[in-house]
């Protein structure tokens, strides 16, 4: 991915970490200035990552406020474990563990979020963010964010972070492609349908 277009995609995302669709029981979800638009089915929390425009590479977190901390992360891993068959149950404490700092145990999360919800286009999308910003594995992230549009083609996040995480392993012709089938998969009425448009300009300006 050019620089160019790394700092567009920066500058309409406006964060590079956000928690989205916090919600519970809604189908929605939440634009990537992290205001709560819309929840998804599962009430649960996803994360969508972006280019930070400070350029500094600091992770901000907009809308984590409920699950940072010792006190939350203890309370929603309870949660998970009292409820071992609530998807979202799982997902909430997958989340809490990221922001605070626990990948491994995010990850694990994640994974029995799917085991229960096999449609669970979040969970995958969530490894796929703590793969390609935390882990620097873009390769692997690619893998989850295919999976994550194949749960839900309309989960706009599952599309958006596939077609940065292509950019960035320089497939440009692939992150056409998924910003592509995006467009034709997301509701226009979709916060991120608008940063897919954004970003296919982008791409096509980047040949």
């Amino acid at each position: 991915m050019r620089k160019s277009m790394m700092s567009t995609i920066g500058v309409s995302a406006l964060a590079l970490l956000v928690l989205t669709g916090c919600g519970a029981g809604t189908n929605n979800t939440s634009n990537t200035a992290g205001t709560s638009n819309t929840a998804n089915a599962s009430g649960a929390a996803s994360t969508t990552t972006t280019k930070n425009t400070s350029g500094g590479g600091k992770t901000v977190i907009v809308g984590g406020q409920q699950y940072q901390g010792s006190a939350n992360l203890k309370k929603y891993q309870a949660a998970a474990k009292s409820k071992p068959n609530s998807a979202q149950a799982q997902l909430n404490a997958g989340v809490a563990s990221h922001v605070n700092g626990d990948d491994a145990a995010a990850i694990a999360y994640y994974k029995k979020a799917i085991a229960l919800d096999p449609k669970s286009a979040i969970a995958y999308n969530n490894i796929g963010n703590i793969y390609l910003r935390d882990k620097k594995d873009v390769k692997t992230a690619i893998g989850y964010y295919q999976q994550a549009t194949k749960a839900d083609p309309t989960y706009g996040y599952g599309w958006w972070n596939l077609a940065i995480a292509e950019s960035q392993a320089g497939n440009n012709q692939a992150a056409q492609q998924a910003v592509t089938s995006g467009l034709k998969s997301v509701k226009t009425s979709d916060p991120v349908y608008k940063s897919l448009q954004a970003m296919q300009k982008e791409l096509k300006s980047s040949k």
